[in-house]
């Protein structure tokens, strides 16, 4: 038994990235699997000596040490993402009676009643800009096979409660984030009034992990592979900017730059050299977020504004060669950094244009 959940895992693998709910016509069998606690039901993405990796139905990656699994069986059950009403009822249910859903797009919204229809016509909005901004640069985007839940809690407290219910560690300055894990955005309101304003104090958040979430489902991102986490950050920070999330609205050039973080790279950096220094760094380390996060994030901004802008479809096959590189694969700092130069030469000349572009 455990031979075919190890094969039947590599199919779970290939409907993960984006081939359907078939391969080669065949379809995926859910595997149940009994633990201590309970029991879980999807498709089997890792099979360890040490943990347990499966896909819910909801979208939700379940983890759980492989010492707990009791029993396990293959079902005459075909794995099927979840309905729209089976995921809105059991979120509900989760929440409590004071807040609502709605399905925007593919989104599902949780929200207290009275601000749903706002908070859905934003996320609506911004996916609008984010598959706009991709089609301009032939940036190719699957169909997200799950809605893609997002959570708008009433108070911090609700927020924080939640956050720690699921393990998500949060600090004060934190508005909102999107889970690989249960692949949901959770962020919070801050008044009635507030909510009425064009532009509200967790705009920025919001678009910023709604990139996340919907780079992770459209396939720009791989949920399961090693991504340099500058790809990752550098993409949602460029969406921050008016002329990327709404180029309708905003169609001048300077309204595609990020002022936050262009204000800070041009204080972190100061020469082209200390650009030369950092850059190949970011690109093979993804620890120097935590080391020194000021100076990675106006970095990670700065390098994806340039090549967005420099080397748009170089850039964005670039993307899909980094997504492609398939579930679980891991991806070493030497071949981050031949990957880089393979497609924009070399990293030492990128720096210097990079300052030259963006220097004061």
């Amino acid at each position: 038994m455990r031979i075919s959940v190890i094969i039947y895992r590599t199919l779970g693998l290939l409907w993960l990235v984006g081939l359907d709910t078939t391969v080669n016509g065949q379809d995926f069998r859910e595997l149940e699997v009994k633990t201590r606690t309970g029991s879980i039901s999807g498709l089997p993405i890792s099979w360890g000596n040490d943990q347990v990796l499966m896909l819910r139905s909801d979208g939700w990656l379940a983890e759980f040490p492989t010492r707990e699994v009791v029993e396990h069986r293959i079902t005459d059950r075909n794995f099927r993402p979840a309905q729209a009403e089976e995921m809105a009822k059991a979120l509900q249910a989760e929440l409590g009676p004071s807040y609502r859903t709605a399905i925007a797009g593919p989104f599902l919204i949780v929200a207290p009643g009275a601000s749903l229809p706002v908070w859905s016509e934003r996320f609506l909005a911004l996916y609008g800009g984010f598959q706009n901004y991709c089609a301009t640069r032939q940036i190719t985007l699957r169909q997200p096979p799950f809605l893609m839940p997002a959570i708008v809690f009433r108070t911090r407290e609700e927020f924080d409660t939640y956050s720690q219910r699921y393990g998500h560690t949060v600090t004060a300055s934190t508005l909102g984030y999107y889970s690989l894990v249960t692949n949901r955005i959770a962020l919070y309101e801050f008044s009635a009034s507030e909510n009425n304003s064009e532009f509200f104090p967790t705009a920025s958040t919001l678009i910023h992990e709604a990139t996340h979430q919907a780079a992770y489902n459209t396939g720009i991102h791989d949920r399961l592979a090693e991504q340099p986490l500058w790809t990752i950050e550098g993409l949602a920070m460029l969406f921050e900017a008016p002329g990327v999330y709404d180029s309708g609205r905003f169609s001048q050039p300077e309204s595609r730059i990020n002022s936050t973080r262009l204000m800070g790279f041009r204080q972190f950096f100061p020469d082209a050299q200390s650009v030369s220094d950092a850059l190949p760094i970011l690109l093979t380390d993804d620890k120097y977020f935590e080391r020194d996060p000021d100076r990675a994030y106006c970095l990670s901004w700065a390098l994806t504004y340039f090549l967005s802008e420099q080397y748009d479809f170089r850039y964005s096959a670039y993307l899909r060669s980094v997504a492609n590189r398939g579930p679980g694969s891991r991806y070493p700092a030497e071949e981050r950094y031949r990957h880089f130069e393979s497609s924009f030469g070399n990293v030492a000349i990128v720096a210097r244009d990079l300052y030259s572009k963006l220097k004061p």
